[in-house]
């Protein structure tokens, strides 16, 4: 079963890697449980490894995306692979897949230096594997193999195995896409930009259209219920690409204020929200 519409934006917030026994020759592995991009699990497999992380569960967990954010693999050379099963019986298989996906020419990916105006930093690094189908399991293994870096031991901040919303119709991108970095002209002294590590948290507005009213209160209740308490981040995934398939862009957004869901006035049974959502750096 594919995605009916593979490029349509996607957003998680479940991850069921909070709630998971975490094993592996890591230094602080339980620190991908939170959400906090300053807080690394750090492998102390010396250098190609595999670097393996391995999250189990006593019950089981409806899984269809699988996202590193943050990591500091090297841009060749490395790839990442990922294990499901279900109870012992292995139910999914990646296969070693690279860890970076070069971008069709004359294609602009969100996550471009081209596309901010300013170089990615760490946090902008992530690899993420869009399942097909919703798939439920007890077990999941993440091999990472390669070197970091600059040498360096290879370090995540975020492991995310959990399920994702993609909306049907979904997102407006022709007229959702007005992203702009506050630090680069905003943040910087009489509109001069400020450097490249600048922490100033960049934005994101999408709009959701042509929203079922199933998924308004599925889905995007689920959502707003999520970011209600205590304003809590989540990935979303501005154009994840196939419908099987890795991608090389994400945002650890949150939103600062509650949006508003509009009912169409000409189309029945659709409905139409505008998010703000605004970078994590916590």
């Amino acid at each position: 079963m594919s995605r009916a519409q593979p490029h349509n934006m996607i957003l998680a917030w479940s991850n069921c890697i909070s709630a998971s026994t975490l094993t592996g020759s890591w230094t602080g592995i339980n620190n991908l449980k939170s959400w906090y991009l300053g807080e690394e699990a750090v492998s102390t497999t010396a250098g190609a490894g595999p670097h393996v992380i391995t999250a189990t569960w006593t019950a089981e967990q409806a899984v269809d995306l699988v996202m590193l954010k943050g990591h500091n693999l090297l841009e060749s050379g490395t790839t990442v692979r990922v294990q499901l099963y279900n109870g012992s019986t292995l139910i999914f298989d990646s296969g070693a897949m690279d860890a970076y996906v070069p971008a069709p020419i004359g294609y602009i990916p969100w996550g471009d230096n081209r596309f901010w105006g300013h170089m990615m930093g760490p946090w902008d690094r992530c690899w993420g594997l869009v399942l097909d189908e919703l798939l439920w399991i007890t077990k999941a293994v993440v091999t990472l193999s390669g070197a970091g870096i600059d040498g360096v031991a290879i370090s995540l901040p975020i492991l995310y195995v959990g399920p994702s919303w993609q909306a049907q119709a979904n997102c407006d991108r022709g007229a959702a896409t007005g992203v702009h970095g506050p630090g680069d002209i905003q943040g910087g002294d009489y509109g001069v930009p400020l450097a490249d590590d600048d922490p100033l948290p960049r934005t994101f507005a999408a709009t959701l259209s042509h929203l079922t009213e199933g998924e308004v209160r599925g889905r995007m209740r689920e959502l707003l219920a999520h970011t209600g308490r205590g304003r809590l981040p989540f990935l979303t995934l501005p154009e994840p690409g196939t419908a099987f398939g890795i991608m090389t862009q994400t945002l650890l957004a949150w939103m600062p204020d509650v949006p508003r869901v509009v009912r169409s006035t000409t189309t029945a049974g659709e409905f139409t929200t505008d998010l703000d959502l605004r970078e994590w750096l916590a």
